[in-house]
């Protein structure tokens, strides 16, 4: 992948390892995700995997882009299929929640 520079994956999920008090192998065992793949992350390698990326985010409780740049990106306009954002991810799927229910 091109310039990681901005990615800053593998110091987030070293700190949300400690804010939880879990240990890599902890982690490995509630999420399933392969440790060598888990150990890439920290050292800033990106899932390529949406499943694994999925599955860090909701074990941790945080979204994808807290998790990759350390914080929450504004996005300001419609997100359609397709579209690139940050030019680092292409959305792949999009669900719409009404808020009205």
């Amino acid at each position: 992948m091109g310039d990681n520079n901005n990615l800053r994956i593998g110091s987030n999920l070293k700190k949300l390892m400690a804010q939880k008090e879990v240990t890599l192998q902890e982690v490995v065992r509630d999420t399933g995700i392969p440790k060598s793949s888990l150990f890439g992350y920290t050292q800033n390698s990106i899932p390529r995997s949406t499943t694994n990326l999925r599955k860090i985010c909701t074990y941790f409780g945080v979204t994808a882009d807290e998790l990759i740049f350390g914080t929450r990106i504004s996005v300001n306009r419609v997100i359609q299929k397709g579209d690139i954002i940050e030019g680092k991810f292409k959305v792949i799927d999009v669900t719409v929640h009404d808020k009205s229910v």
